[in-house]
């Protein structure tokens, strides 16, 4: 007689199909986007060869004087060799293609028609487990405590992740910000040995996206530490002050203001260091962290689900 516990055990076996056909179609994707590649580079070859076949073929000064030679039959031989051999190229490429393509329509129809077993397995386990909620109550209790567990370890992993985010949005607007503050130290070396007014204009160019850069960091800084706050974690972010005492440097100009304006580049690139390397650190810490929260909550519902396969 067919019961739930057989039923879940076929769900549970169309579940692991599907994962296993999805896997299958992300390794089928990327060998048909190197066969479309390689076709495309051979279709693209085989043209080449075929106008090179075109060119002996017209009465041209090169085909007479190849004609002259003695060697135009050689040359027209060869060419259509290398042209033969492109097309068998092409045509194997393509045939690959082609049957790749049939090999990934068939898993995608497999996928589509196991769609929903995920759902179902789960309804059925949770319409088992509140028989057995009903039935035991010291099991009602252990079930109670499993999922507010869970709610924990689900919102440990939101906040975390969206700490990472955060921290990865900072460190792109930093990393930005200092790559215009080294292009600005270029100019501004140069400067140092008489590089003249065009040099100042090519170094405030790169100070003045530095600092809108530095700008957008200081907003990506305060909601990182918004983030941070929210899975109680404390960094000390300060916010890079401006004045790089422009005009200056430019209407006064000489080398004691280059080197000030030189000094306080470095200046800044330094703090901008110190903020990445922390930053860095602090990153790889919350990776490890939420590595971690999703191993806890996928062994949590593990344990969950045999607790109920086996009552």
């Amino acid at each position: 007689m067919w019961d739930e516990e057989q039923e879940l055990d076929m769900l549970q076996e169309r579940i692991a199909r599907r994962r296993e056909d999805r896997s299958m179609l992300e390794r089928l994707l990327r060998q048909e986007e190197v066969l479309r590649r390689e076709t495309e580079a051979c279709a693209g070859q085989l043209k080449s060869e075929e106008r090179d076949v075109e060119k002996l073929e017209k009465l041209t000064l090169s085909s007479i004087l190849a004609s002259l030679r003695g060697s135009r039959d050689t040359d027209m031989e060869r060419e259509l060799r290398e042209a033969s051999a492109a097309r068998l190229r092409l045509q194997e490429a393509e045939r690959q293609l082609a049957e790749i393509r049939v090999e990934i329509l068939d898993v995608r129809r497999r996928i589509e028609e196991s769609r929903g077993c995920e759902a179902a397995y789960q309804a059925l386990l949770e319409k088992k487990e509140n028989v057995l909620r009903q039935k035991d109550p010291a099991l009602a209790e252990r079930f109670v405590t499993m999922e507010a567990r869970e709610r924990e370890l689900l919102s440990r992993s939101r906040g975390l992740e969206e700490a990472v985010r955060a921290g990865e949005q900072a460190l792109f607007q930093l990393e930005g910000a200092s790559g215009q503050l080294e292009n600005a130290e270029s100019c501004g070396t140069w400067d140092v040995f008489g590089g003249g007014l065009v040099f100042d204009m090519m170094k405030y160019s790169s100070l003045d996206d530095a600092q809108r850069q530095i700008g957008e960091a200081a907003g990506a800084l305060r909601r990182y530490r918004a983030e941070l706050e929210d899975v109680a974690r404390t960094m000390e972010i300060g916010v890079i002050p401006d004045g790089f005492t422009r005009t200056a440097d430019i209407w006064f100009d000489n080398v004691f203001s280059d080197l000030a304006v030189l000094d306080r580049i470095r200046q800044v690139q330094d703090q901008l260091l110190t903020l990445r390397s922390g930053i860095t650190g602090l990153q790889k810490e919350l990776k490890q962290e939420l590595e971690d929260t999703k191993e806890a909550l996928g062994a949590l519902r593990t344990e969950r689900e045999e607790l109920v396969r086996k009552a």
